[in-house]
């Protein structure tokens, strides 16, 4: 009587935020278990986010008792939208569980969202801050500090497909040192965000508050 469980329902290998991009062919990746008679299939379902109507339905067959881990990439590629994935076990006896995601955003152009830092103010002699973003597609990345008075205090840079230049959701760290490896006065700095793919450049900005 007791229904499969789903564990680390992923997409791409991350768990969602809302309104988080993902690529048009996502990976989508779980841990399904059933310590009785055996899970009998398993079944992904892509849906509007908004209606929450299905728009399409890959049922696997599985067979088994124990752990099963999932990974399936989605075929055909999604159009720009708005979605969410649901995945639904069934065990041999009828049973069924269920789990989704948080709603996702598939999108063919390329978008900069979300440039934030935490924490803000840091400092730097016990801590470093994040800058966080959003990315829609991977894209190549340049991140300049600058302090307010103009100057050039670091670059960082990574290239499309590693880490700080992916779909989704990206993180660089910034120790508060200079490209001299020097610890930065205290006072307000701006990060500028550049990402550019295939011709289309966006950009993105978030101050950062120094404080020792």
């Amino acid at each position: 009587t007791t229904p499969p469980a789903i564990f680390n329902l992923k997409v791409d290998g991350r768990t969602l935020l809302s309104n988080e991009y993902v690529g048009m062919a996502p990976v989508i990746t779980a841990q399904l278990e059933d310590s009785g008679i055996g899970i009998a299939t398993w079944n992904l379902q892509v849906l509007n986010a908004s209606t929450l109507a299905v728009l399409s339905q890959h049922p696997v067959n599985v067979g088994g008792v124990g752990v099963y881990s999932l990974s399936y990439t989605l075929n055909p590629e999604l159009a720009a939208g708005h979605y969410l994935f649901k995945l639904l076990t069934i065990d041999t006896a009828g049973n069924i569980s269920s789990s989704n995601t948080a709603e996702a955003i598939v999108q063919t152009g390329l978008s900069l969202d979300r440039v934030m830092n935490s924490p803000n103010p840091f400092n730097p002699n016990h801590e470093s801050t994040q800058i966080d973003y959003l990315l829609s597609k991977p894209a190549d990345v340049d991140i300049y500090i600058y302090s307010l008075s103009g100057e050039l205090q670091k670059h960082v840079s990574s290239s499309s497909g590693q880490s700080g230049s992916t779909t989704g959701y990206n993180r660089v760290i910034w120790d508060g040192k200079n490209e001299f490896s020097e610890t930065v006065a205290n006072g307000i700095y701006v990060a500028y965000v550049i990402a550019k793919t295939d011709g289309n450049v966006q950009k993105g900005k978030v101050k950062l508050w120094v404080r020792k």
